[in-house]
């Protein structure tokens, strides 16, 4: 074969394959980005407390019947150093009324139960008013509890009991007497 003859075909052939092949141009690859995205949750702080039963008969004896008081909690723990039960009559002279007249708080007497450190053992007339408890015809705080480094959770519950007695209804008229026992939780 003549060697311009091969030159010519080698031509071709080269020709024909830059035309078929698609030519990449030579440029930079991309190289890796990265970006960061800050997260955040938030947990609002929070304070609840219920009470069971709703309606309570209260007794000549005390502690014979109880209500059942859970509180539970959720603190960031700044600027918290105590968190309190309290309980309290309508008033202090009339924390009963019906048709016979009214029943003093100080005749009532409160029996309370509660695993936190501050509650009132044993017996206690409802006519006291003690720590940040609120003005009027308190029982004795159920529990005060202070926050502190080592021993009190931040987020937990409690369930207490209170019970209430008429131990003495000797000169009361007959018949039926209601009022309220509010509940009162709080932290400072």
């Amino acid at each position: 074969m003549n060697i311009s003859r091969m030159r010519s075909s080698l031509i071709f052939v080269l020709a024909t394959l830059m035309v078929a092949l698609p030519v990449q141009p030579l440029s930079a690859q991309p190289g890796a980005a990265t970006t960061r995205v800050s997260l955040s949750y938030s947990v609002g702080e929070s304070l609840t407390i219920s009470a069971t039963p709703s309606t309570y008969a209260i007794s000549s004896s005390v502690g014979s019947n109880l209500i059942s008081v859970t509180t539970a909690w959720n603190f960031s723990g700044v600027g918290e150093h105590t968190l309190e039960l309290d309980a309290w009559l309508g008033s202090a002279s009339a924390a009963l009324s019906g048709s016979g007249g009214n029943i003093a708080s100080a005749s009532i007497f409160a029996t309370e139960a509660t695993n936190l450190q501050g509650g009132t053992p044993g017996p206690s007339a409802c006519t006291s008013t003690a720590g940040s408890s609120p003005a009027g015809a308190a029982c004795p705080p159920i529990f005060v509890e202070p926050f502190t480094a080592s021993g009190f959770v931040l987020n937990g519950s409690n369930t207490s009991t209170i019970g209430l007695a008429l131990p003495n209804s000797s000169g009361l008229a007959a018949g039926s007497y209601t009022g309220t026992l509010t509940l009162y939780a709080q932290v400072y």
